[in-house]
């Protein structure tokens, strides 16, 4: 899932970097569903833990759009006493800084790294509870590690860039070289042009439906044009339940290895 993905993880590490150094970096990743969106967020958190930095993470989910604060309760939750979100109706700005209090106090223990996953699913009350948090970061090192789907502008979502760990990155489909290289480590005999061709524009270059349409595939046939007809069968297969999961707002990064 992080092929191809130096780049960002490169501005990653640059971003772990300075929050480690007590800067309050928020970075984006934007792109659809399957690039390695999650993967990356995986990545940073388990360098940032093993850097000592205080990782409190969550995952939106569409069911949970409406409730209060949800997303962002599995955030602070392990943090001790802090006020409940409401069952319903309008939650109380003190609500809201209390919250950002009992991150920012934990921060000024040592750095904390906030991700969100799916950002793009969260009830409209844990955005307005972030976006305090980024308009009080400078108070401690808090550092902001967003996913959402590609038609969002993380950035516009939340603040304007205002230092150089600020970032949106942009997850895309796999090269035709990239294809070859997945397609290569599955088989025994590397693939020949037309299966690699065919790999890529069947899937979308998408590295999970790339990899859900390799795994059906029989690997004693080998990765040539004999293997197209069922390549094109089970692509086909792998971008209808990939558009099923991303409907039902379940994880495609997460379910690829």
């Amino acid at each position: 899932m992080l092929r191809e993905r130096d780049a960002a993880c490169a501005e990653l590490d640059r971003a772990l970097d300075a929050l480690v150094a007590g800067g309050s970096p928020f970075v984006a990743i934007t792109g659809e569903p399957g690039t390695g969106r999650s993967a990356l967020l995986r990545r940073a958190s388990g360098r940032a833990a093993d850097r000592a930095v205080r990782v409190l993470s969550a995952r939106a989910v569409p069911t949970e759009t409406g409730c209060p604060l949800a997303t962002g309760h599995g955030l602070v939750e392990r943090l001790g006493p802090v006020p409940a979100p409401p069952r319903s109706g309008p939650v109380g700005a003190d609500v809201l800084h209390e919250w950002c209090r009992a991150v920012l106090d934990l921060a000024r223990t040592g750095p904390v790294l906030l991700v969100v996953d799916d950002l793009h699913w969260a009830d409209e009350d844990t955005g307005q509870w972030l976006q305090m948090l980024l308009r009080r970061r400078r108070e401690a090192p808090v550092g902001l590690l967003v996913a959402l789907n590609g038609t969002h502008d993380g950035l516009g979502w939340a603040v304007s860039p205002t230092g150089p760990s600020d970032v949106v990155l942009r997850t895309g489909p796999l090269s035709l070289g990239a294809v070859r290289e997945v397609v290569t480590a599955e088989y025994p005999t590397p693939p020949d042009r037309a299966f690699t061709v065919l790999a890529r524009r069947c899937t979308g270059g998408n590295p999970a439906v790339l990899r859900a349409t390799l795994a059906g595939l029989d690997r004693a046939v080998p990765p040539t044009a004999a293997a197209v007809p069922e390549l094109v069968r089970r692509a086909a297969t792998a971008r209808r339940d990939h558009v099923a999961r991303v409907l039902d707002g379940t994880s495609t990064d997460a379910s690829v290895k």
